[in-house]
């Protein structure tokens, strides 16, 4: 047997599996933009009803956005998006052809 098993062959070896602990997700604040925003077109309910998954991609897009304009413009196209109640609503939004 190997080194540290403390049995010898044909003995029957006692052990236990650990599992590691889950990792940490990294939590995605609604900025106060977005939270202003969605109160104000009565949009909240379908923000809140997009997947988790989903919102944390928002989420985390949104919160590293450095600059006033270039986040009011995605929450802007967020809030358009939740108006027409599409699908796979998600920003920044594909290119137009």
């Amino acid at each position: 047997m190997m080194k540290g098993g403390q049995t010898a062959l044909g003995e029957t070896a006692d052990f236990v599996i650990l599992q590691a602990p889950p990792e940490r997700e990294a939590a995605y604040p609604i900025p106060k933009q977005l939270a202003k925003a969605l109160k104000e077109a009565k949009l909240t309910s379908s923000f809140a009803a997009l997947t988790q998954a989903r919102k944390k991609g928002i989420l985390r897009y949104l919160n590293a956005i450095k600059t006033e304009e270039t986040m009011q413009r995605n929450i802007e196209k967020l809030l358009e998006q939740l108006k027409n109640k599409e699908k796979n609503v998600r920003i920044p939004v594909g290119r137009k052809v």
